[in-house]
């Protein structure tokens, strides 16, 4: 068992995600930074189903009462093993009794622990990722005990990552056209494709909305469906990012939309960031 001693800033558990109930309404949910959170289970040998601990500019003060391994990766978080600091990227052998402890986020904002086996908490509609509605709680919280696998065989041998990657500040998106692209103006356009944007302060699990707005004359539209990468140009001119926990529907054109790759990066980005839209041709798109 895992004691949560602290939860940090917003830690959460995460997977993959609830992707086969969008007709439900149900958002589809799972890690911001997928690529972190399967590069965590990677490096565990464990399955890239497997869920980890999500935490989020603060990280998390842990208790173990079981012997098991972790990893952690994405954001570095001065994660410290008993007081002594441990390298992201690597498994770690963990005692019964040992404490881990994580600090402020530097280089990204969202740090992903994983461990041997996955954390073993409830499975709801296909998944374990924590979600206001869906599951008892929508973040860990003091004095939560997460359940770990019992085993007394583990792999002998795990691959590490020697080199840190860098989050910068500054990101290029890669993003391919929206449904409703096509409706907005050259200049527009011009404005889109060419000028960097900040994100602004509200930015969360759901959505980021960014400071700089685009004038077009772009309408609303009927009530369609959209996914986490979906760009939305809301009437004022705001754009809006939605992210993993994004609604399944919504009445603003879709202008663009991220592709993987763009929507892990931008995962790792905060308040004051800037990023720049790369259109790329749809079939140019990987990831």
């Amino acid at each position: 068992m895992i004691e949560v001693i602290h939860p940090g800033w917003i830690s959460t558990i995460q997977d993959q995600g609830r992707w086969n109930t969008l007709h439900l309404g149900v958002p589809i949910g799972g890690a911001m930074d997928q690529e972190a959170f399967q590069l965590a289970n990677a490096l565990l040998n464990n399955s890239q189903e497997d869920a980890v601990i999500e935490m989020s500019y603060i990280g998390a003060h842990l208790k173990f009462h079981q012997d098991t391994l972790i990893c952690i990766t994405g954001a570095d978080m001065d994660p410290k093993l008993n007081g002594k600091i441990i390298p992201n990227n690597k498994a770690i052998a963990i005692k019964e009794g040992d404490q881990i402890k994580c600090s402020h986020a530097v280089n990204g904002c969202r740090a992903y622990l994983g461990v041997y086996g996955g954390i073993q908490t409830e499975m709801l509609l296909g998944s374990k990722s924590q979600a206001k509605g869906i599951t008892r709680s929508s973040k860990l919280a003091k004095k939560n005990i997460l359940p770990i696998v019992t085993s007394s065989t583990k792999p002998s041998r795990f691959a590490h990552i020697a080199f840190k990657k860098q989050y910068e500040s500054f990101c290029d998106i890669k993003v391919y056209p929206g449904p409703e692209y096509d409706e907005l103006s050259p200049a527009a356009i011009q404005a889109l494709t060419q000028s960097s944007f900040t994100i602004s302060k509200n930015n969360d699990r759901m959505a980021y909305c960014l400071n700089e707005k685009i004038v077009s004359p772009a309408s609303t539209i009927w009530t369609s469906p959209v996914l986490p990468g979906t760009v939305q140009l809301t009437p004022d001119g705001t754009l809006l990012i939605l992210m993993r926990d994004a609604q399944v529907t919504g009445g603003y054109p879709r202008i663009l939309q991220l592709s993987d790759e763009a929507m892990n990066c931008l995962a790792q980005k905060t308040t004051s960031n800037q990023i720049r839209f790369i259109l790329t041709p749809v079939n140019d798109v990987k990831g």
